[in-house]
């Protein structure tokens, strides 16, 4: 019994530590009923410029950058924290709330910004042959900690 209380006691600063994925509230994934519908576009989703950053609400962390437009993977150097999205952009040029997941966070709190912040985003539609089509949107955004350089000096 002790060993379960510890657990339990335990369990939110192992987490905490851990990376985290999965779905965001409300979605059900990238199932095959949404990928039924997604297509192969000439021009790819772009977000545009609406000013919507993830925020953390305890404040520890802070978003460097939102995109990489060259599909590449970030670098996580300098104690930088990579939260990964992946959606369906609709014609309306709203993600899909059904579709929106996260393949890697490094913790929850980190994604739940992310996914808080996805819902309200603006993107361009993806487009084939000059008509606005569904298609599939990623998207990288890079926290970095917080810090103060006025409570470091001595």
């Amino acid at each position: 019994m002790k060993w379960v209380l510890c657990l339990l006691a335990c369990a939110p600063a192992l987490a905490a530590g851990q990376d985290t994925k999965g779905l965001c509230p409300g979605s059900v994934g990238l199932d095959s009923v949404l990928q039924g519908y997604v297509s192969k576009p000439d021009h790819k989703p772009h977000r545009q410029d609406d000013g919507v950053e993830p925020t953390v609400d305890d404040g520890s962390f802070v978003l460097v950058t939102g995109r990489n437009d060259n599909g590449a993977a970030i670098a996580n150097a300098g104690g930088s924290k990579v939260v990964r999205l992946v959606g369906v952009v609709d014609t309306t040029g709203r993600l899909d709330s059904t579709s929106v997941t996260v393949p890697d966070a490094p913790n929850a709190l980190l994604m739940q910004a992310v996914c808080t912040a996805a819902l309200q985003m603006r993107f361009d539609p993806a487009t084939r042959g000059g008509r606005k089509v569904a298609a599939l949107y990623k998207d990288w955004f890079t926290f970095r900690e917080r810090y103060d350089i006025n409570t470091s000096r001595h």
